[in-house]
C-alpha cells in the first residue's frame, strides 16, 4: 500500500508540476536570447583535387563584425520563414534580423605568391584548362549569452563553384575575380 501510494503521489505531482515547469520562466525557450555580436566572412576555397571533401586552400576575401542594426524581425521576413516546419510553432518575439556593415573591417591582405596562385587558377578556369573546383563560401556567426556551452553559433554556406556550367552569371563572377586578382592591374 505504501509503494502504491507513494508512486501515485509522485505521478500526481508530475502531472500537475510538469506543465508548470514546461511553461514557466525556467524553460530556456521562454526567455529572450538576443544577438550580442555577429560576423560575416566571404572566402575563396580552391580545391587541390576533384574530391568534394579533399584538401583545399582557403583565402578570406571579406570579413566584418560591425552591426548596422539589430531589431525584431520585420513582417515580410517573418512571413517568408513562417512556412518552415522548424519555425512554424515558434513565437515571433524569438526572432531578430541583423544587418551588418557592407564594408570590410580589414584590408584584404594576401601574399603575392598566394595571390598569383589563385589568379592562375581563375585564369585557367576562364580558359577551360583546369576543372578543379573553386568555391565561394559565405560564413556567418552569431554570439548569444545562452546556452553557456555554445555561445557562438556559426554556419558555412557554399555559395557557388565558379566552374559549374549551371551557375547563373558564372562568366561575370570569373571576370570579376580575374580582375581583382590580376597582379598587373592596380587594386
Amino acid at each position: 500500500k505504501m509503494v502504491m501510494g507513494c508512486g501515485g503521489l509522485i505521478g500526481l505531482i508530475l502531472v500537475i508540476a510538469g506543465p508548470l515547469l514546461l511553461f514557466s520562466a525556467l524553460n530556456p525557450l521562454a526567455n529572450d536570447n538576443p544577438v550580442l555580436g555577429a560576423s560575416l566572412t566571404l572566402n575563396i576555397i580552391a580545391n587541390l583535387t576533384n574530391e568534394e571533401q579533399g584538401p583545399a586552400n582557403t583565402y578570406q576575401l571579406f570579413r566584418t563584425d560591425r552591426f548596422i542594426t539589430v531589431e525584431p524581425i520585420g513582417d515580410a521576413n517573418f512571413q517568408n520563414i513562417s512556412g518552415i516546419r522548424a519555425v512554424r510553432n515558434l513565437d515571433r518575439s524569438q526572432f531578430q534580423q541583423v544587418q551588418l556593415s557592407n564594408v570590410a573591417d580589414t584590408v584584404w591582405s594576401i601574399s603575392p605568391p598566394a595571390r598569383e596562385e589563385v589568379f592562375q587558377r581563375v585564369k585557367e578556369a576562364r580558359e577551360n584548362l583546369n576543372s578543379l573546383p573553386i568555391n565561394l563560401e559565405f560564413k556567418y556567426a552569431f554570439d548569444r549569452a545562452e546556452p553557456a556551452e555554445q555561445q557562438v553559433i556559426d554556419k558555412a554556406l557554399p555559395i557557388v563553384n565558379i566552374l559549374d556550367k549551371n551557375v547563373v552569371g558564372k562568366d561575370d563572377i570569373q571576370e570579376k575575380l580575374f580582375r581583382a586578382l590580376d597582379p598587373d592591374l592596380p587594386c
